[in-house]
């Protein structure tokens, strides 16, 4: 979906990515998931690891990482599970 403005009174501006994004695109991280073969974007499953982690582990606390750790057959997952929660803490979303 595109949208398009007619007015010269709105200014367009990159719109804000999701707090996931974030955590997912971080340099550290995007070197992790290269070396265990794991896709990143949006929606890929790097995304989908990351959500599970920031939301299901830490904030709703329904899961713990030894779930997270059985349900993802990954090579370093231990790595790539410290380095979500580092960037998560960095960014405010867990204490």
């Amino acid at each position: 979906m595109t949208w398009k403005f007619k007015s010269d009174k709105v200014e367009v501006k990159d719109v804000p990515i999701c707090v996931v994004d974030e955590i997912e695109e971080s340099p550290k991280l995007r070197e992790l998931f290269a070396r265990a073969g794991i896709r990143t974007g949006h929606g890929s499953p790097a995304h989908r690891l990351v959500s599970e982690v920031v939301i299901k582990v830490f904030q709703e606390r329904k899961e713990t990482l030894q779930d997270v750790i059985s349900k993802w057959n990954v090579k370093g997952i231990d790595e790539i599970l410290k380095e979500i929660e580092e960037e998560a803490r960095e960014r405010g979303i867990i204490k």
